[in-house]
């Protein structure tokens, strides 16, 4: 069995890019750290994101490419992480889902 296998739940219509890291198990300060992550409904993580273990991130969330949250959030609706680390920012649910529709038809500009 993997570890961490039953730790990570992802929702519908998600995209998660290359190389994009969920992390829920993690060696920190010499001991084992065990969070679950919970991605939610349409939820785009970028090309070589890390998502901390603990970390939920709520329905039309969107982590950047290359964006890191390091440390574990309780992410609201809608919202857009960038950098390194990430901070978060607020961004209109319907933008996203435009954005989504987009990918997924491959005609994204």
């Amino acid at each position: 069995k993997l570890p961490g296998a039953g730790l990570l739940e992802i929702g519908d219509d998600c995209i998660i890019e290359s190389q994009a890291v969920l992390e829920a198990v993690a060696f920190v300060r010499g001991g084992l750290l065990v969070r679950p992550v919970k991605i939610g409904n349409r939820v785009k993580l970028g090309a070589c994101s890390y998502v901390a273990p603990g970390t939920v991130l709520g329905d039309d969330c969107e982590v950047a490419a290359m964006a890191a949250i390091v440390q574990a959030v309780a992410s609201p609706a809608g919202t857009k992480w960038e950098g390194v680390p990430a901070t978060a920012h607020a961004r209109a649910p319907e933008e996203f889902r435009r954005r989504l529709l987009m990918v997924a038809a491959g005609s994204e500009s």
